[in-house]
């Protein structure tokens, strides 16, 4: 059955319907949250509370796209999860990396344990610099390099014309250049 049709059946009231979008959007949104605010443990609360804020707004749901849907109501939640830490000036960290061991694999090839740790490193760096950028600036960095939406899809999920997100993207990819270009400097010797 498609999501429309299930999204009709969860308007009725049907949980099984709902519960069956939540199993097949729960880890695009999850993604999408996660490039947003880099904790896993923010992540798992903003997929529980997107899912409950749609099931309180499935009567007001007229979209032909229940992904898309979805995907705003998970923005939304986001946006006001970063708000409310910048109006308390938490900055959002990182988990710790995974643990990486001798055996650890890149999907073909192993890595050897100092590699790992100086890319876990680099991600590291990028991620925090990311967070340091003005907010829509972060937002559509995340959304285009992050999670790999193309620029209409991220002008779309951002509510803004594609122009807007190229603009922002660049700016940020600037702003990302100079703060991080001695780490890269230091980095690749």
């Amino acid at each position: 059955m498609d999501d429309e049709s299930l999204a009709r059946q969860a308007q009725s009231g049907d949980r099984e319907a709902f519960a069956e979008l939540m199993h097949r959007h729960a880890a695009p949104v999850g993604r999408l949250l996660a490039a947003m605010v880099d904790r896993r443990d923010l992540v798992e609360d903003l997929v529980q509370e997107t899912f409950c804020s749609a099931w309180a707004a499935l009567p007001r749901y007229r979209s032909h796209c229940f992904g898309a849907w979805i995907r705003q109501i998970a923005l939304n939640c986001g946006r006001q999860c970063l708000r409310a830490a910048w109006t308390r000036r938490v900055w959002l960290s990182s988990d710790p990396p995974e643990p990486v061991g001798p055996g650890a694999h890149n999907g073909q090839h192993p890595v050897a344990p100092d590699q790992a740790l100086l890319d876990d490193e680099r991600a590291r760096r990028i991620r925090a610099a990311i967070a340091r950028l003005p907010h829509k600036q972060g937002e559509a960095v995340r959304l285009r390099f992050l999670l790999g939406e193309s620029y209409p899809a991220a002008a779309a999920l951002l509510g803004v014309p594609e122009g807007t997100v190229r603009s922002r993207v660049h700016a940020g990819v600037t702003r990302l250049r100079a703060e991080l270009a001695d780490y890269f400097e230091e980095y690749e010797q």
